[in-house]
């Protein structure tokens, strides 16, 4: 997968996340916090933690109550896994 169409699913992710009033504030954090990790990887600034083992943790997080974040995150991760990150 591209980096375009990792711009894309972050796209996704984040109307996903804006059109669901059921976040917490600490959840909108750690879908900011993937979101500008990944952000770095499209700037080739490295990253100490392992983008996909974090997006993949925030899908079990979102999985239950909000699915429609949960997948979009999932795509971010596929993405990544893509890019062979």
């Amino acid at each position: 997968m591209s980096a375009r169409e990792l711009h894309e699913s972050l796209d996704d992710l984040r109307e996903q996340v804006d059109d669901d009033p059921g976040l917490s504030a600490e959840d909108h954090d750690a879908v900011g916090e993937l979101f500008e990790a990944c952000q770095a990887l499209l700037e080739s600034r490295p990253q100490e933690d392992t983008l996909v083992e974090r997006a993949e943790a925030l899908v079990e997080r979102f999985e239950v109550e909000h699915p429609a974040v949960a997948a979009s995150v999932h795509q971010v991760a596929q993405a990544l896994i893509n890019m062979g990150v």
